[in-house]
């Protein structure tokens, strides 16, 4: 008897083979297929479930026969609440302050809810990092995934194309007939041989044809992935350009509140001179800046020695009158603003010029012996707070703390503020809106 082995015998069914695909349920789209092929036979069922991603997360699962339902790791709740926070933050930062201007308790909330945005902000970036790194992820296993796929396809075509080929040059297996009953060895001697034969001429078409719908749809699967990856890394960076600008817009608020705090803590040393001490409040304000500045990060150094600047010393200074000094290039201007006020019936006198070797003999205790400890660093930085020489405008000789009636001018009210608010602006001064009684060249 002669048996073709063209195809698969009717009497050596093959064994099930079954191949299942799924996806991770972390990316954005997915889809999942099942393929099932038996002798004689294909029969294939694919399942996709798909979900659209907001904001560059999505919850997604994939089924599989027998499988759960499994949650993404990433919710679009929790990429949205640290969005709210951000918001938040962003709402409360969203008037411009002046530091140099403004009221301490203004400046100090500010620089909180920078802080406060920038530690959301920084949530959302780590989260849309871990997001994008496994995104990537899926996507270069997908495309793995493809190639084994693409590989399988070629096998199979050429084992299809080979068996055409033996298929009709006749590959005949001749067998002995018929077998004795009990010949036993010579059974299973017989059907190791159809087996082996059977498994070199399988039919590979209805293979092929499996194979072939699997990987049509993880080529989709890895399209989905790959632009899923693509869009989370464009918001990865657009996230982290906005935390830079954060960055940024904090390090500028807090070099402006530094310069602030070294106003006050000269302005203290000013009124010192005068037998003149601040309110608690104002002392308590100020310590809750120093305290909000330190969670600012600090400046570097710079990588160059800082050169000492220059100062204004006495031979720049003038008395312009009434305890008064100031720089020889406004005492004109003072003299005839103290002339004029007289004149009106008010009685202005007050403190001008502070003299800066005070201050850097100070800085050297407090702060440190370097140039740059002594002029540069941040006062916060300093134990105690302490205010960088040559900063405050006393130290230049161009700014005064007007008493009035010898009492210093804490309100803006009464006829010391008013005749200079009225007139102080004709003789080059301006007032500093959170201290009544200092006025400048500059307003700072």
């Amino acid at each position: 008897m002669a048996l073709i082995l063209a195809g698969a015998s009717p009497g050596l069914a093959q064994e099930p083979e079954t191949t299942t695909e799924t996806t991770d349920p972390s990316i954005p789209t997915t889809a999942a297929t099942t393929s099932t092929t038996e002798a004689g036979g294909t029969e294939g069922t694919a399942t996709s479930e798909a979900t659209s991603s907001t904001a560059g997360t999505a919850d997604s699962s994939s089924t599989s026969s027998g499988g759960d339902t499994t949650a993404s790791e990433f919710s679009d709740e929790e990429l949205q609440a640290e969005k709210d926070r951000v918001a938040q933050a962003e709402a409360a930062n969203d008037r411009k302050i002046d530091a140099a201007g403004a009221d301490l308790r203004s400046v100090t909330n500010a620089l909180s809810a920078l802080q406060d945005k920038i530690e959301s902000q920084e949530a959302v970036v780590d989260l849309a990092s871990r997001q994008v790194a496994k995104a990537q992820a899926i996507a270069e296993a997908a495309t793995d995934e493809v190639a084994e796929l693409g590989a399988q396809v070629v096998d199979l075509e050429a084992k299809s194309r080979d068996q055409a080929i033996r298929s009709f040059m006749g590959n005949v297996v001749e067998v002995p007939y018929p077998l004795s009953k009990n010949d036993l060895n010579a059974a299973l001697r017989m059907q190791t041989l159809l087996n082996t034969a059977t498994k070199s001429d399988i039919d590979y078409i209805s293979e092929l044809v499996s194979v072939q719908e699997a990987l049509d749809v993880k080529v989709i699967q890895a399209g989905e992935a790959v632009a899923a990856a693509e869009d989370l890394r464009q918001t990865g960076e657009q996230e982290l350009a906005q935390l830079e600008q954060d960055r940024q817009a904090q390090a500028e608020l807090a070099a402006d509140a530094d310069e602030r705090l070294d106003h006050l803590l000269s302005e203290r040393a000013a009124l010192a001179s005068l037998g003149v001490e601040l309110e608690s409040q104002s002392a308590a304000d100020e310590a809750a800046l120093v305290q909000e500045l330190a969670a600012v990060p600090s400046p570097l150094p710079p990588a160059t020695p800082t050169p000492v600047p220059s100062t204004t010393g006495a031979a720049d200074i003038r008395v312009a009158g009434k305890g008064i000094e100031v720089h020889v290039s406004i005492v004109a201007d003072i003299q005839r603003l103290l002339a004029d006020a007289d004149a009106a019936g008010v009685n202005l006198a007050g403190g001008g010029y502070r003299d800066p070797a005070a201050q850097i003999r100070t800085r050297r205790n407090n702060c440190g012996t370097s140039n740059y400890a002594i002029y540069q660093m941040p006062a916060r930085q300093c134990s105690p707070p302490t205010a960088r020489p040559g900063r405050s405008m006393h130290e230049q000789g161009k700014a005064i703390d007007f008493t009035y009636n010898g009492r210093l001018i804490r309100s803006r009210s009464g006829p010391g503020w008013n005749w200079l608010k009225a007139n102080a602006a004709k003789y080059g001064l301006k007032n500093l809106p959170s201290e009544p009684w200092h006025w400048s060249t500059n307003g700072r």
